[in-house]
């Protein structure tokens, strides 16, 4: 049986990190959100191998294909890129990363946070690292790389049928008594799972500033589109409870108009954002 150590899976370092920024924004903690900032900024900026990896395996995670031919001349052009790696530097980033985690970041759950992509992320994160090995062309080697290749086309195919069935139903337009419950909890929460706005968000943080202003500024769109889908719903507009959050969240995301998003943008605007994106939620 292969080994996984979540510890040094990049894709999975960068989720935990992610998410423990959000959680510190809501949280007010602007010591550790400014802490874990820096230590994105230093660890996943472009030209360091620990950059490359998590690049490498984001591509892989999300390939949107349904022809295995294609997947697998995906594979191929992954496994050459591996290559380029430096392995040994990739370590040294990841041990210096996990060190400034446990001194910096005051989270005992930090590790223990639920990622529904978990699998796939380990088998990825395995897959990188054999091809990178210099035992992968033995017969072992190559009978653990067709596994996990293998485990993530299967993945891939069981996440296309998820989006169909996905689009379907909010084609639709299905809203019952339940979905009310779970708007009514998403409000409630301060802190819960991250959508793809959110993620478009701090993956932006971390990378281009036109990027980042582009991703608030859609996803300050994305909420107001919301706000109206709720506000014309017969069910969800009869209960008052909800509307009076929606007040609330409606007043604050119009205080954030487009022209300060193309001003110097303030952790507080991201902060703000990222919190409000919640709305986003209520019909997952």
């Amino acid at each position: 049986m292969v080994k996984h150590n979540k510890k040094r899976n990049t894709l999975l370092l960068y989720e935990f990190l992610a998410r423990a920024l959000v959680k510190s924004f809501i949280d007010n903690n602007e010591k550790q959100a400014s802490s874990i900032k820096e230590i994105i900024h230093k660890y996943f900026h472009k030209g360091t191998q620990l950059h490359k990896e998590y690049k490498l395996m984001k591509a892989l995670a999300t390939i949107n294909v349904s022809s295995d031919s294609t997947v697998q001349k995906i594979f191929e052009d992954v496994k050459q890129f591996s290559k380029t790696l430096n392995s040994k530097t990739l370590n040294k980033e990841k041990t210096k990363l996990i060190s400034e985690i446990h001194n910096h970041i005051n989270d005992n759950d930090f590790y223990k946070q639920d990622v529904p992509d978990y699998v796939k992320y380990a088998t990825i994160q395995n897959l990188i690292n054999e091809y990178c090995s210099k035992d992968s062309k033995d017969f072992e080697g190559k009978i653990r790389v067709t596994m996990f290749e293998d485990a993530i086309k299967s993945a891939l195919r069981e996440e296309n049928n998820m989006q169909h069935h996905a689009i379907n139903l909010e084609d639709k337009k299905v809203y019952n008594s339940s979905t009310v419950k779970f708007i009514v909890s998403r409000f409630n929460d301060k802190y819960n799972t991250l959508n793809e706005n959110q993620r478009a968000i701090l993956s932006s943080i971390c990378f281009k500033q036109d990027a980042l202003k582009s991703c608030l500024k859609n996803t300050r769109n994305a909420i107001l589109n919301k706000i109206r889908v709720i506000e014309v719903d017969e069910e969800l507009s009869a209960d008052s409870d909800i509307m009076q959050k929606l007040k609330v969240v409606k007043e604050e995301i119009k205080k954030i108009d487009e022209k300060s998003l193309d001003d110097k943008i303030s952790d507080g605007m991201i902060e703000d954002i990222l919190r409000l994106a919640e709305v986003l939620n209520y019909n997952a």
